[in-house]
């Protein structure tokens, strides 16, 4: 009987572990996502000031940027 409760609480212990590695990744996860979703406003905003051409290269290179950092987060999901 004994052994059953060792068991039982190691397995909650590690349940527990695991539950909240995966909070934490959540949270790198939003974290990540709140920052490239920032960057991105930011490198539009400074592409508004530009134009022709230039401002056309910059929207590209802003959502290309946008896009791999969304990537790159959901790596920490």
């Amino acid at each position: 009987m004994r052994k059953n409760v060792v068991g039982l609480i190691i397995v909650g212990l590690t349940a527990f572990g695991f539950s909240a590695a995966s909070y934490a990744a959540s949270e790198e996860y939003k974290a990540a996502m709140k920052q490239a979703d920032a960057d991105y406003h930011t490198a539009k905003a400074h592409c508004k000031t530009l134009s022709g051409g230039e401002k056309d290269t910059c929207m590209k290179q802003a959502k290309a940027d946008h896009e791999s950092a969304e990537a790159q987060a959901k790596t920490k999901k």
